[in-house]
């Protein structure tokens, strides 16, 4: 079934590749502005997808140096990957589908994996189709459960933290991030087993003094890094909420900051693209399967054992910011 469903993708791809191509005239779809640049043979190259001197919108021929525009369809986009990049790809969908489903932890391998097939800054516009179709049959199935007092009190304030990281996140140094990361976590996630285990009440409680700096630092980070998984779970696990609870709500928050972050990959760090909304597409099917396969798997994980493994996640995400 998943062949079936990855086989149309590509006959999708390749029936209407020829809406979106480069012509003679330098006329260019303004998706695509940023695809066909070259030396010779207009080669496509990832890195050169995140470049701020590629705009958006289209114009006449780009002057770039040595680099000049080609007429070339979108469907060399699927040859332009390597086997490896596109492996890594599939994987990294699969680990963001299991995410999705409440499976914390996989975004932390599928991370650092896309920046290194990739690149960093390119890598987080790829990735950022692929969470938001896992979002899709992640909000559906869990529509129910969502904590609805905890997204008023964090979301505006996720908001600010994303546009926040889109105008500075560029100034603070990669090193300096992660370390400060990685130590609030790894110290949130040593205080929360310790009241996990002793049994005691939650530590946090409806104040805003609360959810006002963990939904900056969780927009933020999310915008930065793709590293506020481990922050909102320990949240969540730290207001006394259940399984099915904590699960419903880190959901719908991350697809609705998906749909914030898209704008700003889009205009402001230019990492979204038609050529990589059309990658995205053709790994809906692993991400999709994966995302269901892991809604099933999470519902046989009894409730004790699942706040053991947020924990231990958590922790885990903070000890690999602080050891990149």
């Amino acid at each position: 079934m998943v062949i079936v469903m990855q086989a149309f993708c590509f006959l999708l791809l390749y029936k209407y590749s020829n809406n979106f191509r480069i012509t003679q005239d330098y006329t260019v779809f303004p998706l695509l502005s940023r695809f066909d640049f070259s030396k010779n043979s207009a080669t496509f190259s990832p890195a050169r997808l995140s470049g701020e001197n590629f705009p958006f919108s289209s114009g006449g021929p780009y002057n770039l140096g040595p680099f000049r525009c080609y007429s070339r369809s979108t469907m060399d986009l699927i040859t332009s990957f390597s086997l490896i990049q596109w492996v890594t790809f599939a994987m990294a969908a699969v680990l963001i589908g299991l995410t999705k489903a409440g499976l914390d932890g996989g975004a932390l391998i599928a991370v650092p994996l896309m920046a290194a097939a990739f690149g960093g800054r390119f890598s987080t516009g790829l990735l950022l189709g692929v969470l938001m179709t896992a979002d899709l049959p992640a909000v559906w199935n869990y529509r129910h459960d969502p904590s609805i007092p905890h997204l008023k009190r964090t979301l505006p304030w996720a908001v600010i933290g994303i546009g926040i990281g889109a105008i500075v996140g560029g100034l603070i140094p990669d090193k300096a991030f992660r370390i400060i990361m990685g130590s609030l976590i790894i110290a949130s996630a040593l205080i929360l087993a310790y009241r996990e285990i002793t049994g005691q009440r939650p530590m946090i409680n409806a104040d805003w003094r609360f959810s006002l700096p963990l939904g900056l630092l969780a927009g933020f980070a999310s915008m930065v890094g793709n590293a506020a998984g481990s922050i909102m779970g320990l949240y969540l696990l730290s207001s006394g909420l259940v399984k099915g609870n904590i699960i419903g709500t880190s959901v719908w928050f991350f697809f609705l900051l998906n749909l914030v972050k898209l704008p700003f990959h889009l205009f402001v760090w230019h990492t979204v693209s038609g050529p990589t909304l059309l990658a995205d597409l053709l790994l809906v099917p692993i991400t999709v399967l994966s995302t269901y396969f892991g809604i099933r798997l999470v519902r046989h994980i009894p409730e004790k054992p699942y706040r053991i493994f947020l924990v231990c996640a958590a922790a885990a995400g903070g000890l690999y910011l602080l050891l990149r």
